[in-house]
């Protein structure tokens, strides 16, 4: 890869992580559904790792991680590796069978929506049984109609913009073959490839 389109790389991901972590600490609540709002964050590390591959995908949801504990004020780490293995686990799924195609991105988003939120929820009950000794939590319906049902929602949606900047004004030039190796061009970045 040239100079010039590994600076255009690093500029165009710190130009997005920091306006879609800007956005999700200061308007998110602007743009929220039954209580839920976008996970902008999530939704740029699962799609750099799907679109961009599992390098792309290790450095933006590390770099989006740290950020998020930060902002969080929990202990810095936690962040970094989960959003880390997103990343990387959003390069993998769907990888051999189709391709990286575009429509499949939104299934990318709901199926690593639900995990996160699954997880977040199954943690904050296991935590609730051991540390308060108390069983009483959110029934499976209030889990399933006002927080797992409305985040995928409202993250699809705020999907569709980050496809869109990731496909016109993404971190590489569109039919501008970066590797050596050919084939693995095309793997990784098929879905850009008319």
């Amino acid at each position: 890869m040239k100079r010039k389109d590994r600076a255009r790389q690093i500029i165009v991901y710190t130009v997005y992580i920091l306006f879609f972590t800007i956005l999700q600490v200061t308007f998110s609540q602007n743009l929220s559904f039954l209580g839920q709002v976008a996970d902008f964050m999530l939704v740029i590390v699962v799609l750099s790792g799907y679109f961009f591959g599992s390098t792309d995908g290790m450095i933006i949801g590390a770099s989006v991680g740290f950020l998020r504990d930060y902002f969080s004020g929990s202990t810095i780490g936690i962040g970094i590796l989960i959003f880390m293995y997103i990343g990387v686990f959003s390069s993998t799924l769907f990888r051999q069978r189709f391709h990286k195609r575009v429509s499949l991105a939104f299934l990318q988003i709901v199926v690593v929506t639900f995990i996160y939120k699954f997880a977040g929820h199954t943690f904050f009950f296991i935590r609730q049984l051991f540390m308060e000794r108390s069983n009483s939590y959110l029934s499976q319906t209030s889990i399933w109609l006002y927080s797992i049902l409305p985040q995928i929602g409202v993250n699809l949606l705020a999907a569709v913009p980050m496809i869109l900047l990731l496909y016109f004004a993404g971190p590489y030039k569109k039919n501008n073959v970066h590797q050596k190796n050919s084939d693995m061009y095309e793997r990784e970045f098929s879905w850009q490839i008319k």
